[in-house]
């Protein structure tokens, strides 16, 4: 990676423990619109209240269902309405002033989820809850409900999305239009939504996450305990193509250093985590790393924490929450 201005330093590499003592968690808002009907949504971050009945209280949603796969393929019913929603896959929330409301088995909404939302009204969903890294599992031969981070302002479409996995070709995706399932019948001009949910089919096993692979060591955030030092954070280029990655400071008040690789060069430069950095571009099959380093000196609390977001010219997106404790 081509890096420009960075200040060496040399800092002690310490094994990754991982404490027991809790800290704050890295959270966020996301914002859904949601219109009258049946809605696809993949929800990125797990609400600070998870039960249904306080996270929907006051809002016009009657039905809230999630898909937990089994060990058969899915049975694909294109009108959400007719959904057996008494098989063992589904768990569904009920409002509770319906008379089905006693029916409910869904207790918890978490996040990095796809779900179904049956909607009265149009409204804006503004959901505040944690952050978490977790990559997608697919139930290979069959349909998956997934949804995946893309950008706002620039999606990728289905077809470069998914160009990088052998395990989705030929593309099957299914979105949700007017009540209706309805086939992606051109994934090249199809752009991907920020929220959105999908019936995409796997054809065999696959851990294909998007374009740019991110893997955090042993969770699914970067946790600094009482005796983690630096830790690495490895991203692998799974697209078809050259890719260019960037990382920026959306939120937070921890100190950190960043460490770099230079072309040519072993080890790492270390530089402050600066509002927006270019990382430059990982070849097509190629993976890099960077290191993360918490300035524990300087931090003004016991816990502080800061969220990276990760953005690629494919317009896939990740989000990286870092939490660091002061010995």
């Amino acid at each position: 990676m081509l890096m420009k201005s960075i200040i060496r330093s040399t800092l002690p590499i310490i094994s990754c423990v991982i404490a027991m003592t809790a800290a704050a968690d890295v959270t966020r808002t996301q914002t859904l619109q949601i219109h009258s009907g049946w809605n696809a949504v993949y929800l990125e971050v797990s609400p600070t209240d998870r039960d249904p009945s306080d996270l929907f209280d006051g809002l016009p949603v009657e039905i809230a269902a999630a898909y937990f796969p089994v060990q058969t393929p899915v049975e694909f019913v294109d009108d959400p309405g007719s959904t057996n929603w008494k098989k063992p896959e589904w768990r569904v929330w009920y409002a509770p002033h319906r008379a089905d409301g006693v029916l409910s088995n869904l207790h918890a909404i978490i996040g990095v989820r796809a779900y179904l939302l049956k909607a009265t009204q149009a409204f804006q969903w503004k959901v505040t809850g944690d952050v978490l890294h977790r990559p997608v599992v697919w139930q290979p031969q069959s349909l998956n409900f997934v949804g995946f981070c893309v950008s706002e302002s620039a999606p990728p479409s289905f077809e470069s999305f998914f160009a990088g996995s052998e395990a989705h070709q030929p593309i099957h995706a299914y979105r949700l239009v007017n009540d209706r399932w309805l086939k992606v019948t051109n994934p090249g001009d199809t752009n991907m939504h920020s929220g959105e949910a999908y019936w995409i089919r796997c054809n065999r096993q696959s851990d294909y996450s998007g374009p740019l692979e991110m893997r955090l060591p042993l969770t699914d955030e970067l946790f600094f305990g009482e005796f983690s030092d630096t830790l690495e954070v490895e991203f692998s280029n799974r697209s078809a193509a050259p890719l260019l990655v960037s990382l920026s400071h959306v939120s937070g008040d921890l100190p950190m250093l960043i460490g770099l690789r230079q072309d040519g060069r072993l080890g790492f430069e270390f530089q402050e985590l600066p509002a927006a950095i270019d990382l430059g571009a990982i070849p097509f099959g190629r993976a890099d790393a960077i290191r993360l380093y918490p300035k524990r000196s300087v931090m003004t609390s016991n816990e502080a924490n800061v969220l990276v977001r990760i953005s690629t010219d494919a317009g896939a997106v990740s989000w990286l929450p870092i939490r660091a404790q002061r010995p």
